[in-house]
């Protein structure tokens, strides 16, 4: 079954202490959230802009009791795989009768596992529209020595999975999984040996996205830091095929579960990606492996 994904948009809400807008999770924080969190003042790490959702859902122009499936996905939430954020957005937002499901614990690939049960359960149970939100608030998320990796940063996406229609095919979802090790064992240099290996193999290798030479292939990577992005660019210099597009807008920054939906919205609002034009979004985390997801823009 042919399945299609829809960006509709992104909130950026790392400034969302400054400003008025409602936020659906600010009660739903539990005794392992630092004290000043706790006021609402700064919200919680599943904080969502409520406006900004409902206006994406505006954009779909579907009947909310359509919507069958909505996935919320969260590098880590207050509650470990809690069903908290989802069932609330469903209650809040009125989609009825949507089957809702959280996803978390998984790093940067969190996204695909999200993608790839909501293709699952469209395909097996010949339903058409679902929803893939992601939000992080970087609260308590361990964090990595900002000496050798990008900060991280707030921000939500919220995407359209559906078997109807959409901007993009959905043309291939893949997870090249590593060995879970202690995170301190792991640097720049392992990162990339993956990155290099999963290029070769997955995404080069073979010749299997070779498209027609009036097309573009682009690769979005995972952004952690300079030294990576340059691998990658490096890496892909000797291809005439790919095109290595790196956004300019918090280029600096890590957005965790959103950082390529994110880089995936710039694209196609800076009208580089046409018709016929294929994207990769390289999901890399520096923990368990690195996963792709491939579209064409139709």
């Amino acid at each position: 079954m042919t399945l299609y994904f829809t960006s509709l948009g992104y909130n950026n809400t790392n400034n969302c202490h400054l400003n008025k807008q409602k936020y659906l999770f600010r009660k739903n924080r539990d005794s392992s959230v630092l004290e000043k969190w706790k006021t609402g003042e700064y919200g919680c790490s599943s904080d969502i802009s409520y406006e900004d959702f409902k206006a994406s859902l505006l954009q779909l122009a579907i009947p909310r009791k359509e919507i069958n499936y909505l996935a919320y996905c969260s590098q880590k939430l207050d509650f470990p795989n809690s069903p908290v954020p989802s069932l609330k957005i469903k209650n809040d937002c009125q989609l009825t009768d949507a089957f809702v499901f959280s996803v978390s614990g998984n790093g940067n690939l969190s996204p695909l596992y999200a993608l790839e049960s909501l293709c699952a359960l469209l395909t097996a149970e010949k339903n058409e529209h679902s929803l893939l939100i992601t939000s992080d608030h970087p609260v308590l998320i361990d964090g990595i020595s900002s000496r050798n990796y990008y900060p991280f940063f707030l921000s939500n996406t919220f995407n359209y999975i559906s078997t109807k229609s959409g901007m993009f095919q959905i043309e291939d979802i893949n997870l090249h999984l590593n060995e879970r090790t202690d995170a301190k064992s792991n640097n720049r240099r392992t990162l990339e040996k993956i990155l290099e290996s999963f290029l070769k193999e997955e995404v080069i290798g073979g010749g299997k996205w070779i498209l027609p030479n009036e097309n573009k292939n682009f690769i979005i990577l995972q952004q952690f830091s300079n030294t990576c992005s340059a691998f990658v660019k490096d890496f892909l210099s000797s291809s005439t095929q790919y095109q290595f597009f790196r956004r300019e807008k918090h280029a600096h920054t890590n957005l965790l579960s959103s950082d390529l939906f994110f880089s995936l919205n710039e694209l196609i609002s800076k009208k580089k990606i046409k018709k016929g034009d294929c994207v990769t979004l390289i999901f890399a985390d520096y923990n368990r492996g690195v996963g792709s997801l491939r579209l064409s823009k139709l």
